[in-house]
């Protein structure tokens, strides 16, 4: 049987708010979206954040579809999980991703790697690929 983290309760509190940002965002650029794919990555070292996300509206993905607004609502709040991790002693999350579906099934898998793990955000290439294994991951979860 799996055992939940300690930090179970921050976790789920700041993945719904998370949710909730993208699928407002969806909501707002891309009304009938059916996919939606967010990379975080956070360097502890230099408290750099980096994110990236995907929409699939009508079978095509898209990567800039995020308003200003919106796009700041999502970093001040994956700031503000980082920071009540921190205050309750619990390990910080390196990388993240987070995707959600129109049917509601949601995935959020964090890895705590130095090197961002498999949810790196590459600031030179194509992050589309790794967007998308999550969204097939968040799928095969789903069924």
């Amino acid at each position: 049987m799996t055992q939940l983290p300690p930090s179970q309760s921050i976790d789920d509190d700041y993945t719904f708010r998370l949710l909730g940002v993208l699928t407002a965002a969806g909501r707002e650029t891309a009304e009938g979206w059916s996919e939606i794919g967010l990379l975080i990555n956070f360097d502890p070292n230099t408290y750099e954040l980096r994110t990236f996300s995907n929409v699939v509206w009508r079978g095509q993905h898209y990567d800039s579809w995020i308003t200003d607004a919106l796009q700041n609502e999502l970093i001040n709040t994956a700031l503000g999980w980082l920071k009540a991790l921190y205050d309750a002693g619990y390990p910080l999350w390196t990388s993240m991703f987070l995707g959600i579906n129109s049917d509601k099934h949601f995935l959020w898998e964090p890895s705590y790697e130095a090197d961002f793990g498999p949810w790196r955000v590459d600031l030179e290439g194509d992050n589309w690929p790794t967007v998308a294994a999550g969204l097939q991951k968040m799928g095969a979860d789903a069924q």
